[in-house]
């Protein structure tokens, strides 16, 4: 069986430099595996040139979209992915189901990667005229009902959460038809040997911001909570680890403030950051499936404070393995107050993310339930 994986962009739209995303990430370990498997494995991406480069024996094709309507895109990809494509015996998987074609062959797997559309509707549209409460709703209807063409487009589907399949039966007067699995994402759980530097009882409480500078990752939010503990003389330090729009403000509104840092990091170094810090704080508004960075901060033994939204409320079980909280600056500045009186049960409840991580989270266990699915299907 070979394997083809479609997607908008693994690299660049030249085949320059890869793209670093949480998407891409997921596809490469998927690629490794499926390689690793015996399924010869190749990516196919939008692109302004043919190139073909290939990444830890992932081969990754350009396939040229210049001149091609952006809704086309996904239609054009796929013609060129089956090529010599053999509608028995291969395999075609859609990166994300948001890149799924209509009619898609029988031997396709489309991946969920959570619900996007639960934000406020500010952040689903750069134009202002739908920023209003009318228009809002009709935004979110027609992205609901694109999401349930989606799913029915696809008669195999991976999500990385249970929130999207649960949200799918509350439309569907029986059980969906096809098949779904659910696999959570993944971690790379640290040597717990690795975690000694990290002193629980004396210094400041570390609590980083590892994500995306955007407002709807809760960049605006968490300034608000940093400015009332630092304010209050709380023995508490904070890093903004990342890039995005919203650096230069955050580094405007902190520029003064010496217990502020601003760090940049590669994918592969994430949980080196996350070991030289207490907490990690996920405050998003929506978007969210099984969070890379909240996995990669229990797998780090990291206390994990996150907002009750999507795929998160599979991970954290409240006051065990972490904190949940609504998206507000008030129940995070709370959470981390906590956190900083009573450090012995910050502990306690990084140990016991740890343990999460290990039993539900691991790259092992990722790997063992996607080569479930792909024998299943090639058989």
């Amino acid at each position: 069986m070979k394997i083809a994986i479609v997607y908008q962009s693994f690299f660049d739209h030249e085949g320059l430099r890869p793209v670093v995303g949480g998407v891409q990430t997921y596809l490469l370990f998927l690629g490794r595996l499926c390689t690793r498997l015996g399924y010869p494995t190749s990516v196919y991406q939008v692109a302004s040139r043919t190139f073909r480069n290939t990444i830890d024996d992932v081969e990754v094709v350009g396939v040229p979209c210049k001149g091609k309507s952006f809704r086309t895109y996904p239609r054009h990809v796929c013609s060129a992915a089956m090529e010599g494509f053999d509608q028995k015996q291969d395999l075609l998987v859609f990166g994300s189901d948001r890149f799924l074609i209509s009619n898609a062959p029988a031997r396709s797997l489309a991946i969920q990667h959570g619900i996007s559309w639960d934000l406020p509707s500010r952040y689903l549209s750069s134009r202002r005229w739908w920023r209003g409460a009318a228009m809002g709703r009709l935004m979110k209807f027609r992205q609901r009902r694109r999401a349930l063409q989606l799913f029915h487009a696809c008669q195999n589907r991976v999500c990385v959460d249970y929130n999207f399949p649960n949200w799918v039966r509350t439309f569907l007067p029986d059980e969906p038809s096809g098949k779904f699995w659910v696999i959570p994402n993944f971690t790379k759980v640290v040597d717990p040997n690795r975690m000694q530097n990290r002193q629980w009882a004396k210094g400041p409480l570390k609590v980083l911001f590892a994500r995306r500078f955007t407002e709807f990752r809760g960049t605006r939010i968490f300034a608000d909570v940093v400015d009332r503990i630092l304010s209050d003389s709380v023995d508490v330090s904070f890093t903004f680890a990342g890039e995005g729009p919203d650096e230069s403000y955050l580094k405007r509104r902190f520029s003064n403030q010496p217990s502020v840092k601003f760090v940049k990091y590669a994918p592969d170094e994430s949980q080196a950051v996350q070991l030289q810090h207490h907490v990690a704080v996920v405050p998003s508004l929506g978007s969210e499936g099984t969070s890379l960075s909240a996995a990669e901060a229990m797998g780090a033994g990291a206390v994990v404070v996150a907002a009750s939204v999507g795929g998160l409320t599979n991970m954290i079980i409240d006051g065990f393995n972490g904190l949940l909280c609504h998206p507000s600056s008030d129940a995070f500045e709370q959470k981390i107050r906590q956190l900083a009186g009573d450090r012995k049960w910050a502990a306690t409840l990084a140990s016991q993310g740890y343990k999460t991580a290990q039993e539900a989270f691991s790259l092992s266990r990722w790997e063992a339930s996607w080569e479930g699915v792909l024998r299943q299907i090639a058989s």
